[in-house]
């Protein structure tokens, strides 16, 4: 396993530590998951844009248009 080591603002640090303390988990596990989470949600936001950046302007095309604006007035 590789070791990463970091300075946060002791406010964060303390933050971290209550947070870890109250989920009855090690400050190593807290930072662990977080950074496990941090890097599923990056990758979820990736594959968003990748699919949306094909159909994107596609979609814009088709949903701009005068009879889509009749929409608009309705909100």
């Amino acid at each position: 396993m590789s070791r990463i080591s970091f300075e946060v603002a002791p406010e964060l640090h303390r933050e971290v530590r209550v947070l870890a303390a109250a989920k009855g988990i090690t400050v190593r596990q807290f930072m662990l998951e977080a950074l496990e989470e941090h890097l599923r949600q990056e990758a979820n936001r990736q594959d968003t844009e990748e699919v949306f950046g094909i159909s994107g302007p596609a979609l814009q095309r088709d949903w701009d248009n005068e009879w889509d604006a009749a929409y608009d007035k309705l909100g």
